[in-house]
């Protein structure tokens, strides 16, 4: 896989004064320059390996700056240059249309032609091709980044993507931005659309592959066995095959993400543990000691921990991740539990987090949890989402009797009266880091195809978190099994959801997500090994 990172150049003074500036060669403006310092700094913890740019100082400038971090020399290239607009060079859209009505009405009907005196969309597609196909061969995997204009990094998108050219005007590229594709040898997906510092980085999640689901079901039809008779195993290959676009898949290497934050909302006498435990607990995770981790050897997974918001600091640890947002949420009965700036950094870190597991290999995602308190963040989130009552959705948790679960409850909807959560704003006003980091982690995971097995309670939480930031989440998603917790059963519901296994359990930690791996493998192994009646000289149905 080669990964691209396009930047577009900064800020010019012709773009405030919405100009054609093609390949007029117009500096960056102040704006721009401080713009570009800034990218810089950012682009400055990314892996590249070797850096493109166009020819123009505006182009130049911009990757010159990036360049100085990473001790690259930069490679400028004629063929980034942007479209010659001719006689439009150097006019707003206004004058152009004052004074070349004619050629502009005709320009706009077929982007084919050319301005006057200009270069045409198609030779612009021919020099970005070759570009591309020097580049790939010469780079066939690593990271590369490439610095130039809005067409041609647009023109770009569109022939990777395989889009007709002319459609190149639907991507909006900001100055001073940079737009992430992963490129492989079957094709290319849209990872980050206009990263700038400070954002989030949300990646693009693509549709499921309809084309291997239905080969998928015509395969389940011609093995050898009645139809349907392997049930939901069946359903779960075709969604799998829809989901990896590939019918070869297995779920071969494996990882369990477990992610842990304090919850201020304990202050409010909502758990029977004290708060340490969620440190003491990751402790065990690191041990090896958990159930988690006896599960996870049992099925030759990976556990990776996060530490998203647990108060008090650990060691480095080769399977820690330290990402501490903050030593614990605030008590959200009393007001919003983060803000928003430290709700973005949560999603940012879960995105990172299987960013770095991708990076070591990963077939199938597992999310699990601890936090001490989180049933409490979990079923007001569930109750706001789902619109459901408090009492509907509000478990024992860690073991509550009946007077304390009445507590816990009154807790929950005082704090949905004071906080009002709805929409992108649920996970500020009512969750926690790690569940944040868990919707994160999720959609980071289904935008490079990869299956995620959410836990119980609380991992269910934070896909419904997900699917309110991309709905296009939904699909790649797995109900590992049906926690005991009454507001699970909302939260799968909400999102369309059947768990696989039914054990009445409630631990956590992406216990129940693991022992569905089996499974799923067990799902695809029966699809791609068993004999169809063809190649077994069976005889099929009547």
């Amino acid at each position: 896989m080669t990964r691209l990172l396009l930047v577009r150049h900064g800020q010019t003074e012709w773009n405030c004064q919405q100009r054609y500036q093609g390949q007029s060669d117009v500096p960056l403006d102040a704006t721009g320059q401080r713009q570009v310092v800034q990218l810089a700094r950012r682009l400055s913890r990314e892996p590249i390996d070797a850096i493109f740019s166009s020819v123009l100082k505006r182009a130049a400038a911009t990757a010159r700056h990036i360049a100085a971090y990473h001790r690259l020399d930069v490679q400028h290239d004629p063929r980034l240059r942007e479209l010659h607009f001719g006689a439009f060079e150097g006019l707003t859209y206004a004058e152009v249309k004052s004074t070349y009505p004619q050629d502009l009405a005709a320009w706009e009907a077929d982007r084919n032609q050319a301005p006057p005196g200009g270069e045409s969309l198609a030779s612009l597609v021919d020099r970005l091709t070759a570009f591309l196909a020097e580049t790939r061969a010469a780079y066939p995997a690593g990271n590369l980044l490439v610095v130039g204009h809005g067409g041609p990094l647009r023109v770009l998108l569109c022939l990777l993507l395989g889009l007709p050219p002319e459609k190149h005007w639907q991507f909006q590229l900001d100055t001073a931005s940079w737009t992430e594709i992963h490129v492989y040898d079957t094709g290319a997906i849209l990872a980050h659309l206009n990263t700038k510092d400070g954002q989030v980085n949300l990646p693009v999640i693509p549709p499921l592959d309809s084309d291997a689901q239905q080969t998928a079901r015509s395969r389940q039809v011609r093995l050898t066995k009645p139809n349907g008779a392997l049930g939901k195993l069946e359903d779960l290959s075709v969604r799998l095959a829809g989901m990896t676009g590939n019918l070869t898949w297995l779920p071969e290497r494996r990882t369990v993400l477990v992610f842990a934050g304090d919850h201020g909302v304990v202050a409010q006498g909502i758990s029977t543990y004290p708060q340490d435990v969620t440190r003491q607990m990751v402790l065990n995770f690191l041990n090896g000691g958990a159930a988690i981790n006896v599960l996870a050897r049992q099925t030759n997974t990976r556990v990776t921990v996060v530490d998203a918001g647990v108060i008090g600091d650990f060691e480095a640890h080769p399977d820690l991740i330290a990402g501490k947002v903050a030593p614990g949420t605030a008590d959200f009965s009393q007001g919003p539990a983060m803000s928003a700036q430290q709700a973005e950094q949560s999603i940012q870190l879960g995105l990172d987090a299987v960013r770095q597991e991708i990076a070591r290999g990963l077939d199938i995602l597992a999310v699990g949890e601890m936090g001490i308190g989180n049933t409490t963040a979990a079923s007001a989130i569930i109750a706001a989402v789902t619109g459901a009552a408090p009492a509907e959705v509000t478990g024992r948790g860690t073991g509550l009797d009946d007077q304390s679960l009445a507590h816990k409850i009154a807790v929950i909807d005082r704090a949905l009266r004071v906080n009002q959560p709805a929409d992108q704003d649920t996970l500020m006003k009512v969750g926690g880091f790690e569940i944040g980091a868990m919707a994160g982690a999720i959609i980071g995971a289904a935008a490079e195809r990869i299956p995620v097995i959410i836990d119980g309670l609380i991992s269910t939480a934070a896909a419904l978190i997900a699917a309110q930031i991309d709905p296009a989440t939904k699909p790649f998603l797995i109900a590992g099994h049906r926690s005991a917790e009454p507001g699970h059963i909302a939260a799968l519901e909400a999102l369309g959801l059947e768990p696989l296994l039914d054990l009445n359990m409630r631990l956590g930690e992406g216990s129940g997500a693991v022992l569905a791996i089996p499974i799923i493998e067990a799902a695809m192994r029966t699809l791609q090994e068993m004999a169809t009646f063809d190649s077994a000289s069976v005889s099929g149905p009547a």
